[in-house]
């Protein structure tokens, strides 16, 4: 359609050629340190040299790999946990989606570029903070932490604003510029939480993101050109400066899944509802319309308790 011909006019159209979504895995056990072997050779592109930036930190090509700043506020107070719950990554990060900056401007001139890594290799987040669960999205990849006030972090692909509003921060702390199309490294996601209430979830789409709270609450952000966040869809709207981080009219949802561009959800009396995308049936509503309204699933899956 033209509108799906609109969403793919982004940087997520230099994903297509390759496999463009991230892999990722969380662990949890006693680590000894190995050495990373880069297995990919490919040369440094700079078209996105400009945009290769993330909150709070400036141009990220002014060092190799910064992602220690990235993710501490105050150096001088936060320590370096013990890496005893990991999460794995590998895949494409042309974009940032692997959030390590020093693969994309090596400290070492003798190492190429890394744009993909064939392998899994543990990421630096969880040195800083505790991570308890991860998704990747296309281009994209979440993380929830047990951090009090930084409760989510997303770093690669934002062109729809699918992991959080963020803007460069100058010398006087002053936001600056455009809104980041695309984050190199991890980057807190500011999130309307009540006063105690806890991440516990997290689902990815294309351009979409859905996180749960211990509220039983969903709240989405990103793209909803086919009302896959569960809100009506605004024509020509602009999600990527929008800042808007909708709660689903859905109470007591106990997990969440994304599809492309439809999002599903779970209560705790078992029922499925579902919003978005449904061109194929895949919102089982019984009608192969978009909605931005979330609905109860039907057919054979009525009175059973999911």
């Amino acid at each position: 359609s033209l509108l799906q011909e609109k969403m793919l006019l982004s940087p997520a159209l230099r994903l297509l050629p390759s496999r463009h979504s991230p892999r990722l895995v969380l662990a949890a056990s006693a680590h000894k340190g190995s050495k990373s072997n880069f297995l990919n050779k490919e040369v440094k592109s700079k078209k996105y040299k400009g945009r290769l930036e993330y909150l709070n930190r400036g141009d990220p090509f002014e060092k190799a790999d910064r992602t220690k700043e990235v993710v501490e506020e105050k150096e001088s107070v936060r320590k370096h946990l013990p890496n005893t719950t990991r999460a794995y990554l590998w895949g494409n990060g042309e974009l940032g989606a692997l959030g390590q900056p020093g693969f994309l401007r090596p400290r070492s001139e003798k190492k190429e570029v890394l744009k993909i890594m064939r392998r899994p290799f543990i990421s630096s987040l969880g040195n800083y903070f505790k991570l308890k669960t991860a998704a990747c999205g296309y281009g994209f990849t979440l993380f929830a932490t047990e951090d009090k006030d930084k409760q989510v972090f997303g770093t690669g692909l934002n062109d729809s604003g699918q992991i959080g509003f963020h803007r460069r921060v100058n010398k006087d702390r002053t936001p600056v510029g455009k809104p980041l199309e695309v984050l190199v490294a991890p980057a807190a996601i500011r999130l309307p939480l009540d006063d105690g209430e806890k991440v516990v979830a997290l689902a990815a789409g294309r351009a979409h993101s859905l996180v749960l709270t211990s509220g039983q609450r969903v709240l989405s952000l990103g793209n909803n050109g086919y009302g896959q966040c569960g809100r009506g869809v605004v024509e020509s709207e602009d999600y990527l400066r929008n800042q808007v981080v909708h709660v689903m009219e859905v109470d007591k949802v106990k997990s969440i899944v994304c599809g492309q561009d439809h999002s599903l959800m779970v209560t705790e009396a078992g029922e499925v509802f579902s919003c978005g995308w449904g061109a194929d049936g895949q919102t089982g509503l019984g009608h192969y319309n978009n909605t931005g309204q979330p609905g109860l699933v039907g057919g054979d899956v009525v009175g059973e308790r999911v």
